[in-house]
């Protein structure tokens, strides 16, 4: 009946590769914005693509035409030096909205990846993102990208599994103090019934509409207060904090912030 709309096709080259992605970038992530093609990452060398996604995140992309082991390595180098140097580096893109606080995101493009590589991303932190891509072709010639994530493989003892939020609680030794930490997370919940908690490996998160709005993070001796500061088109601007140690520490603008992200959040949906 006139076959198909879309067929696989090949590119020659990484070059070929590169200009296809620009072309069609939002189909690996929708909001990401691709600041520089080919980013040179001080004496660590040269990033394929350095990135901003819808959240104000810098990021960095890899990419390799096949199974290349060495992606791996290339993209901690460039996240490396990106994340020693963030401030210069989102002051190198001053009409971006970029978040310099955040930690930059790895993510690796290959058209297939070996089982070493899957298996090494599983022990680093921050993630490393993998993604296979296929190249299609219409009947117009035209040419777009697909990206199919890949899941990390399953390991039977994980090195860092998340705590939950009775660890991250029991976490602080200083008895007063936890009793407080608690009384914080009531708190926050207390704000909004759509508030949600989720736990991670190092603090107890806050999340509204799926976006997360503040976050508990438990010390020994203390713990820190940290709250999303959202301009009124809700981007991220920074994630202010403060540290509770003796108990009378006054966290009201994290309270207020917190209220502010949700009305925030409430009048863009």
């Amino acid at each position: 009946m006139g076959g198909p709309k879309f067929v696989k096709n090949e590119v020659l080259n990484e070059t070929e590769l590169h200009q296809i992605i620009i072309e069609d970038i939002e189909a690996l992530e929708e909001g990401i914005t691709i600041l520089k093609n080919e980013f040179q990452c001080g004496d660590r060398g040269t990033a394929d693509f350095l990135y901003v996604d819808s959240g104000n995140r810098l990021g960095i992309i890899e990419v390799k035409m096949g199974a290349d082991e060495d992606i791996i390595f290339q993209g901690l180098r460039y996240y490396d030096w990106v994340n020693k140097n963030r401030h210069a580096v989102a002051n190198m893109f001053p009409g971006n909205k970029i978040n310099p606080n955040e930690e930059p995101r790895i993510t690796l493009v290959a058209k297939s990846f070996s089982d070493d590589v899957r298996s090494l991303t599983t022990h680093f932190r921050p993630d490393v993102e993998l993604f296979e891509y296929t190249v299609l072709r219409s009947k117009d010639n035209d040419r777009g990208l697909c990206f199919h994530p890949v899941s990390p493989p399953k390991i039977e003892e994980m090195p860092l599994e998340p705590m939950t939020e009775k660890d991250l609680i029991e976490y602080i030794t200083d008895g007063e103090l936890q009793k407080l930490f608690i009384e914080k997370i009531e708190e926050i919940i207390s704000l909004n019934p759509g508030i949600k908690k989720r736990a991670t490996q190092n603090y107890l998160g806050f999340l509204y509409k799926g976006r997360f709005i503040a976050g508990l993070g438990p010390l020994r001796k203390a713990f820190d207060i940290q709250a999303a500061k959202l301009d009124d088109d809700t981007h991220v601007i920074n994630y202010p904090w403060i540290r509770i140690e003796q108990g009378d520490e006054d966290y009201s603008s994290q309270i207020k912030l917190i209220n502010d992200a949700i009305q925030k959040l409430d009048r863009k949906t």
